[in-house]
């Protein structure tokens, strides 16, 4: 993948002590990709091409100080286009909040990787 282009970025999310967070990730722009999630030093989805309410602790611990890591590939498919996005989406916590990333691919069929880190606070 000589081709890929990365993105790197922290983010903090807010929690709710003893409330469950999930996560929801969308590929954008007509384009495909799969996303691998790994939580507390576990991986809980692996190159997933769908990520729709993923139970990110389902038994209500205390999540501050905690890290969720995802990754996304991303291939850029649509000829009309170089851009790609993708949008994690955090519920569960104090308020339901986006994070939305967009990078163009170097090619036509061209990778982009987004490695984003969520710390709870």
């Amino acid at each position: 993948m000589s081709n890929t282009v990365q993105l790197t970025k922290v983010e903090v999310y807010k929690v709710v002590p003893g409330t469950p967070v999930s996560l929801t990730v969308v590929i954008g722009n007509a384009n495909v990709g799969g996303t691998s999630v790994l939580w507390n030093g576990q991986i809980i989805t692996q190159n997933s091409e769908s990520v729709e309410n993923l139970a990110i602790d389902a038994q209500g611990n205390n999540l501050q100080g905690l890290i969720l890591h995802c990754t996304t590939n991303v291939q850029d498919i649509n000829p009309a286009t170089n851009n790609t996005s993708v949008t994690y989406t955090l519920s569960g916590g104090v308020a339901q909040q986006d994070f939305t990333y967009q990078l163009q691919a170097s090619t036509n069929g061209g990778f982009v990787l987004y490695n984003i880190t969520f710390v709870f606070s």
